[in-house]
């Protein structure tokens, strides 16, 4: 939702989501960290030779807290935790970590479990909880229905409608290669905002 987001870190296993990042447009910068350097030399294996970002080997909380850089939004791939030392990425303490190394209009993006319109009642349980425990380190925690729910935090007001959303693509230059106006259109049609919402608040 950040017309200015150039510095872009990704945490998590999915090197496909840091690749489109790095084709999204030509000026994005993108870092990856990945603990697993197994898992890592796999992800990468499928990608072209000729991949625009940087991956990083180390612990993401050790990571965070000795880097200089700021980032303008930081993007989980894993919708939750596989290990109990994964488990510490979702905690209150790691998310004011991430907070700090984001520009004051930076961004935190978590992809949760299930379909936006269909959340049986156990991932209704789990989004929630990891809303109130981003609450406890952003002002403002935003559901998001995209292809899965999304969580958006930040400390500022986050303005994610469709009609916002597709302002700001076209004011782009370069024009992102990789999105599609119709489809972002579709994907936040308020409807399936109402219905996400509708689902999330009686237990938020």
């Amino acid at each position: 939702t950040r017309p200015s987001a150039h510095h872009v870190l990704v945490l998590g296993d999915n090197a496909a989501v840091a690749a489109a990042l790095a084709g999204f447009r030509p000026d994005i910068q993108v870092s990856m960290v990945q603990l697993d350097p197994l898992l890592a030399r796999s992800s990468l294996a499928g990608l072209p030779s000729a991949i625009r970002f940087s991956p990083i080997i180390s612990d993401p909380g050790k990571f965070l807290d000795t880097t200089h850089e700021t980032f303008d939004c930081i993007i989980f791939t894993d919708v939750s935790p596989s290990s109990l030392v994964e488990s510490r990425l979702f905690t209150a303490d790691f998310y004011r970590l991430c907070r700090s190394r984001l520009e004051p209009e930076g961004i935190l993006a978590i992809p949760c479990p299930g379909d936006p319109s269909s959340l049986p009642p156990d991932v209704v349980k789990i989004i929630t909880a990891r809303m109130r425990t981003l609450s406890s380190a952003f002002e403002h925690v935003l559901p998001v229905p995209a292809d899965f729910p999304l969580l958006v935090a930040s400390r500022k007001e986050i303005a994610a409608s469709s009609e916002t959303l597709v302002t700001r693509l076209s004011q782009i230059s370069p024009r992102p290669a990789i999105l599609d106006t119709s489809y972002l259109l579709r994907l936040l049609d308020p409807f399936r905002q109402e219905i996400l919402n509708s689902i999330l608040e009686p237990e938020f």
